[in-house]
């Protein structure tokens, strides 16, 4: 059986997009899609709200996957956001993964260690278990700041009070990404705004 190579380009970024990526591919193989159909399809399909929709405003690459959030989903989130920041700063802002159960403090010490090891320079956070995604980062000698948040106009303060810190000039970006009840997507407009406004 002959095989077949497709070079795709994709909004989307990291190993788990590169995953669904290929599995969306071979079910459209499957069932008969010519491989131009295929990579056409894949470099056009637009993003639902809130799934890693990815803008641009003045200085900030902003990745707004406020939507929901999981220890597997999260995870994957920060790890390719810290692929699309490279040598930027990269901020994250996330909130608290909601319905975990008894697994909720293992699990959010996890996602601490977690992005102490994306390479975050700052964390700004909403919602509970603030401490067990702290002592995460910390056991993992994350030097940051981290910044628990509980409302917009906190994150916005410690925003504020973070980026008159960095070097003039640094391109940035930041990711949202936390459960529906934290509601993130208030945290990603005041972001937008500020940083639109400030030009």
């Amino acid at each position: 059986m002959a095989s077949a190579f497709l070079d795709v380009d994709s909004v989307l970024s990291g190993a788990y997009a590169a995953e669904n990526i290929i599995a969306a591919a071979a079910a459209a193989h499957l069932l008969g899609l010519s491989l131009h159909e295929i990579a056409q399809g894949i470099g056009t399909v637009p993003l639902p709200a809130q799934r890693f929709n990815r803008r641009d405003v003045p200085g900030w690459t902003v990745i707004d996957d406020t939507y929901n959030a999981n220890p597997l989903s999260s995870g994957r989130m920060i790890e390719a956001a810290a692929e699309l920041a490279r040598e930027r700063d990269f901020v994250c802002v996330m909130g608290e993964m909601l319905e975990l159960g008894d697994v909720a403090e293992k699990e959010h010490v996890e996602l601490g260690r977690t992005l102490a090891r994306s390479g975050a320079q700052a964390v700004f956070w909403a919602g509970g278990h603030a401490h067990d995604v702290e002592a995460g980062l910390r056991a993992q000698g994350f030097a940051g700041l981290f910044a628990p948040c509980a409302s917009p106009e906190a994150f916005g303060a410690a925003l504020a009070a973070w980026e008159e810190g960095r070097g003039p000039g640094r391109e940035g970006l930041a990711i949202f990404k936390g459960s529906r009840g934290n509601r993130l997507e208030r945290f990603v407009n005041l972001f937008m705004e500020r940083h639109c406004h400030a030009v």
